[in-house]
């Protein structure tokens, strides 16, 4: 019997709805087959990484001074695995929104990558970003935008818009202040065309605020938890993105995916989704971006439903590929550097 190579993923929070869904690439049939994949949750009890019986070790949670020790450990005692890092969270947009010391930011990230073999980043902006502050070589750098499942929702139909219903902006996540549902609700209540609607999907901390800030505005709908995505999709015609940072955003690939066109905050990863599927919104300044929203129709939106699935047509095909290829190079590097030992 032929021994797989081993690959172990390293997550602190098995709740992050958007790093357990990329480790779902590896559970496709031509990365199950190759390879055998565990998922390892990380407790912050944690102060010693075990030694690891895996080939591969990829980590998905944060880097911070608080698991530095870890993850020296990590590298100490698995010196023969290949290490590697996929930077789900940090971004140009999230360092200016949530560091105030961004020298001692940049010394821990940089302190924290030194024990990598490999970084992954989920975007072409993110990898811009680390190699213009110089935090890691940029031969360490390397690009796999995330994975979700969206071949399901290739099958929903295109929204249907007509003047004879009204045009429902939807949005959807988790219901805190940085994804930006306080400045997209601001706006919208500033819109005077009655025939544009809202539905606000998702739970957090922030629903009754947000609920009491919609002043029972007809208008407005909150949808609750979204454990039904298509169901969500269908009552939407485009989807809006207003948050304060992404690393790369998986509701603007979603609702591409369901061939709705997007409206997006001008940060990271979400301008490279855009293409031909949708534009771009301020939503801070809610002015303007009541104007906007006020004037969605008079935009080619069919042509945007359209566009905003074919730009993602292959993109869960490339991905899974992108991690065969990358993997595998990962393996032969081991193998080198054994010879050359």
């Amino acid at each position: 019997m032929i021994m797989k190579p081993k690959v172990i993923h390293l997550i602190a929070d098995m709740s992050l709805g958007g790093v357990t869904k990329n480790l779902e690439v590896f559970e496709q049939d031509i990365l199950a087959l190759k390879y055998e994949s565990t998922i390892v949750e990380v407790t912050s009890e944690w102060k010693l990484a075990p030694k690891y019986d895996a080939d591969i070790i990829i980590t998905h949670f944060s880097p911070s001074w608080a698991n530095l020790p870890y993850l020296y450990s990590l590298r100490k005692r698995n010196k023969y695995c290949k290490i590697v890092h996929m930077e789900h969270s940090y971004s140009p947009e999230w360092e200016a929104y949530s560091v105030t010391d961004t020298n001692r930011f940049r010394t821990m990230l940089r302190l924290s990558y030194t024990l990598f073999d490999k970084i992954i980043c989920v975007s072409k902006t993110q990898s811009k970003w680390l190699r213009d502050i110089e935090i890691t070589p940029s031969d360490k750098l390397h690009i796999i935008n995330p994975w979700s499942e969206i071949e399901s929702l290739f099958a929903l139909p295109l929204p249907i818009i007509n003047d004879n219903k009204p045009l429902v902006i939807g949005s959807y996540g988790r219901l805190v202040k940085e994804k930006g549902f306080e400045d997209l609700i601001q706006s919208f209540l500033k819109v005077d065309n009655q025939d544009i609607h809202l539905i606000i999907g998702g739970y957090g901390p922030d629903e009754e605020y947000l609920q009491k800030l919609s002043c029972n505005n007809p208008r407005i709908k909150f949808y609750g938890l979204v454990d039904n995505l298509h169901d969500f999709m269908q009552q939407c015609d485009v989807i809006a993105i207003p948050s304060y940072f992404e690393t790369y955003g998986l509701v603007a690939t979603e609702a591409r995916a369901a061939s709705r066109p997007i409206l997006v905050s001008p940060v990271g990863a979400l301008i490279e989704q855009i293409g031909n599927a949708g534009l771009t919104i301020d939503f801070r300044d809610h002015d303007n971006a009541s104007i906007t929203l006020s004037s969605l129709r008079q935009l080619p939106l069919n042509f945007m439903a359209m566009e905003a699935r074919k730009s993602c047509s292959k993109m869960a095909d490339n991905t899974i590929k992108t991690w065969d290829k990358y993997i595998a190079q990962l393996l032969c590097d081991d193998i080198i550097s054994l010879k050359a030992a």
